[in-house]
């Protein structure tokens, strides 16, 4: 995908931490039509009947727990650095929600968290001012929905008729950059 691992964060809908439970919405209804007008069932990601949740850990890093009671706090680590809390492995439903890949202990990408939040969204991909903790896996789960920055895009979905137009360009600009590039 073009920009992923360019100068974008994007918002990633039907996911969120709520104070640092990790939450989501059943069959991703966050990108139904209508939900702009009407807010979303969010379901509690749980594991063997226990709270999922992230945390930044006063000591560095981010923590995944099922315990009772976690910090309030942020920060974030490669994906490969993730800390578990009673926890024995990564569980299934945090492959299936995207919020690490299954070879996780290579990743080094970044991933940080936010317990102190009320909500926070969750954002993927990098941006040129903070690329250390970036790139196509990671997950930025500490700011709130109303966050803004020169960086933060969303990507529409562009509906052509016909992209004939649009091949043309695009094959005429790297015509053109490759005839730039012979001179």
């Amino acid at each position: 995908m073009f920009g992923i691992c360019g100068n974008f964060w994007e918002f990633v809908t039907g996911l969120r931490l709520h104070k640092g439970v990790v939450e989501y919405t059943k069959d991703n209804d966050a990108a139904v039509e209508g939900y702009k007008d009407e807010a979303p069932d969010w379901t509690v990601a749980e594991v063997n009947g226990k709270p999922l949740k992230l945390y930044g850990s006063s000591d560095g890093g981010v923590v995944m727990s099922t315990a009772e009671k976690i910090e309030k706090d942020w920060d974030g680590c490669h994906i490969a650095e993730l800390q578990l809390e009673e926890l024995e492995d990564v569980p299934e439903i945090a492959y299936k929600l995207g919020i690490v890949p299954h070879d996780w202990k290579n990743e080094i990408a970044g991933i940080w968290a936010d317990s102190e939040l009320e909500e926070a969204v969750p954002f993927r991909g990098s941006g040129f001012s903070g690329a250390s903790g970036g790139g196509a896996g990671a997950l930025h789960l500490d700011d709130a929905r109303s966050v803004v920055g020169n960086d933060v895009s969303l990507r529409s979905a562009l509906f052509l008729e016909s992209w004939e137009l649009v091949t043309d360009l695009l094959k005429a600009g790297a015509e053109a950059h490759a005839g730039a590039q012979e001179e």
